[in-house]
């Protein structure tokens, strides 16, 4: 662009020398065509400007995003590490547990026996739902996913931290059978499902209301779709497409005092993973119009295996 802008002055500096030789009106006519020229290079060097800033800008986004994957994809690796090792221990926990709680006799000393035994119950249940996730992450074959079943086993994960929460779950609705989506991880659900959960209530505390979810699942014409409720805050209309966005948040900033997994789940990447997974199949994940008696309403859809394309 500059290149050219000095040729064009190089031009003017010629046609200055030639002006007494041409007559008024087509020296008025070169005189606005130069001008207009000079005026459209240096709107394009702006508009060259405008956007070398715009990638330099999305270019640090995406290195950032790219380092935070990096932390995350660590931190997963770890998770399956720990998920292994404690599976070593569990039965030494479960047996002295109850042991325990058959030795005590007072009535305070026999609830909290049962307490642990439960707490113990809910926990093997969150590693063997990781665990599984992992093992079926090492069989890189994918395959159609009927909705019901990561569907059945999220809400056997969520349903005691619901309760301790006081939170309502609403059992499933299913709109028809063989509800299979293109070939994918199961695990992906997982991240899905669990991404949208922690969202939930973050909404669902910032309000007086008792948290109440729902989750539905169907299918129409060549789509499978889900979606997930919640009564929590709501989300503004002019943020429906923004918390796709990577880094997206509205947790409050984490304090000097925060550890890096409360950072991390605060960095606003999980809806943009879970957009990510969902438009890597050709799907689409969207704010959609809440259902009765809930302010947020999260949809899902993905193309759809028929069920004689999978048998």
């Amino acid at each position: 662009i500059k290149e050219v802008k000095k040729d064009v002055d190089d031009i003017l500096t010629i046609e200055k020398q030639v002006f007494e030789k041409i007559d008024i009106d087509e020296k008025g006519n070169i005189e606005v065509k130069l001008k207009t020229v000079t005026e459209k290079l240096t709107e394009l060097e702006a508009t060259r400007q405008e956007e070398s800033e715009f990638e330099e800008e999305r270019k640090s986004e995406l290195l950032k995003e790219i380092q935070l994957l990096r932390i995350l994809a660590g931190l997963g690796l770890t998770i399956g590490e720990f998920v292994h090792e404690i599976g070593h221990y569990e039965p030494a926990f479960k047996y002295d547990a109850e042991l325990l709680t058959n030795l005590v006799k007072d009535k305070k000393g026999k609830e909290a026996g049962e307490r642990l035994q439960n707490n113990l119950n809910a926990f093997t249940v969150y590693t063997s739902f990781f665990k599984d996730a992992i093992s079926e992450n090492v069989n890189r074959e994918l395959q159609p996913i009927e909705l019901r079943e990561p569907v059945a086993k999220f809400l056997e994960i969520i349903t005691p931290d619901m309760e301790r929460n006081n939170f309502e779950l609403e059992d499933p609705n299913y709109i028809g059978y063989n509800l299979l989506t293109c070939p994918m991880h199961f695990s992906e659900w997982a991240s899905i499902l669990f991404n949208f959960y922690s969202n939930s209530k973050k909404a669902i505390k910032r309000t007086s209301n008792r948290g109440k979810i729902h989750i539905e699942a169907g299918k129409i014409k060549d789509k499978v779709y889900l979606e997930f409720s919640d009564n929590g805050v709501g989300i503004p209309q002019d943020k429906e497409e923004e918390i796709f966005e990577a880094f997206y948040t509205t947790s409050s900033p984490t304090g000097s005092s925060a550890n890096e997994i409360e950072e991390l789940t605060g960095t606003g990447l999980g809806l943009k993973i879970v957009k990510d997974i969902v438009e890597g199949y050709g799907g689409e994940v969207l704010v959609t119009t809440p259902k009765k008696g809930y302010s947020t309403t999260i949809r899902i859809e993905l193309p759809k295996t028929d069920i004689l394309d999978y048998e």
